[in-house]
């Protein structure tokens, strides 16, 4: 369900470019939240013979169908969406092409918000260990905010980071990982179930039942 805006989207972009099933045969992988899988299933795609491979899942799709295609020195090009820009690299079939999004420059405009709305109320960050995304916000973070940075990569993390949160009376803005936006009905859930205050990057949390986001992308465009 949660998947069917985004492939609705693809489809009719796919029309729009004149592509149909009598033209193109398209072929869907789904990590399902586990990010591990991406190699595995880039690279299964990689050998199918694709003449285009397509990522949605941020930076860690992106960068997985960036290494299967260099390291089969097949001619695939590689249409992405992420916070980083492959586009410079050097691949066998040119360079990669897509949408850029870099969540670091949007979050000045997040923490903003949650002032206008919380007033003085402690700000964290909830961020994810050692991945592009979260040191790049990490980093912004702390150039404008003295507050905590909660690290969550699992369930468990996740629980416990809220339940700080709820301790130290803290707002939370939440990282663009994509682990974050994979698991948004969770992430929306402890932060209702631990009354904290949330700031989203992605309006799809919204449509979760988070509280608000500040982002004018859609993740099904």
């Amino acid at each position: 369900k949660e998947l069917a805006l985004p492939i609705a989207a693809f489809r009719n972009g796919m029309k729009q470019a004149g592509a149909d099933k009598k033209t193109a045969q398209v072929t869907y992988k789904f990590a399902k939240h586990d990010l591990e899988k991406l190699p595995e299933l880039a690279q299964d795609l990689v050998e199918s013979g694709v003449d285009i491979l397509a990522t949605t899942g941020g930076i860690a799709a992106a960068q997985a169908a960036v290494d299967a295609v260099r390291a089969s020195g097949k001619p695939i090009r590689v249409v992405f969406v992420a916070g980083f820009d492959p586009s410079n690299m050097n691949l066998p079939g040119g360079p990669a092409i897509g949408i850029h999004t870099e969540s670091s420059k949007a979050l000045p405009e997040r923490l903003k918000l949650a002032e206008e709305l919380l007033g003085n109320r402690p700000m964290a960050m909830l961020v994810r260990k050692d991945t592009t995304v979260g040191d790049s916000e990490r980093s912004t973070f702390a150039r404008i905010q003295s507050g905590d940075v909660h690290e969550a990569g699992s369930d468990k993390e996740l629980r416990a980071a809220f339940k700080a949160a709820n301790r130290e009376r803290e707002a939370v803005i939440v990282s663009a990982d994509p682990f974050y936006t994979s698991n948004r009905q969770q992430v929306v859930r402890l932060a209702k179930s631990n009354k904290v205050p949330a700031v989203y990057a992605w309006r799809e949390f919204v449509e979760a039942g988070g509280e608000t986001s500040s982002s004018s992308w859609d993740l099904s465009s």
